[in-house]
């Protein structure tokens, strides 16, 4: 079985892989599942898209994702189009740090599977500070909504003082 979780905010766990690094800083590499091992992927402020498989026998790619509010995310697709799925797979809260998703998939030991880190798109990370200045623009709409009653009274109060 291979789990795949985030660790912290800059880490892949791979529980039952070995890698093999390739590519300059292991922004790629090779993946052969081996029950009992565990690799780790660096990747602050990067994505980790997960091969597990090929086209002619069937498999799938999970992208983990870090970001806002705080948690990972796991992304499943297939291969292919018209690409099997020849392995149950199960995706849970991980029980062990409830901030990252964790993907469970049971590939027999010695199947092939790869790995790259992708550098964060600039506009995914300008989505996503989108969303928390939408956020704390409603929680202030909502407290001057709250303020609204008391501005008011105080213009009113400030005519009848005016008129006098």
């Amino acid at each position: 079985m291979l789990r795949i979780y985030g660790y912290s905010d800059d880490n892949v766990e791979l529980e039952g892989a070995q890698a093999a690094i390739m590519g300059e800083q292991g922004d790629a590499g090779a993946l052969r599942i081996a029950h009992g091992l565990t690799e780790e992927l660096r990747c602050y402020d990067q994505d980790v898209e997960i091969t597990i498989g090929d086209p002619t026998t069937g498999g799938l790619v999970v992208l983990m994702s870090y970001g806002e509010p705080g948690v990972w995310a796991a992304r499943l697709r297939q291969i292919e189009e018209d690409c099997g799925l020849p392995w149950p797979v199960r995706v849970s809260v991980n029980a062990e740090q409830g901030y990252s998703m964790a993907v469970e998939i049971d590939a027999p030991a010695g199947v092939e599977a790869s790995y790259r880190k992708l550098k964060r798109e600039p506009a995914e990370v300008l989505r996503e500070r989108v969303e928390q200045l939408e956020k704390a623009n409603a929680a202030l709409k909502k407290r001057n909504a709250s303020l609204e009653p008391l501005a008011k009274a105080l213009t009113r109060a400030a005519r009848e003082i005016g008129e006098t």
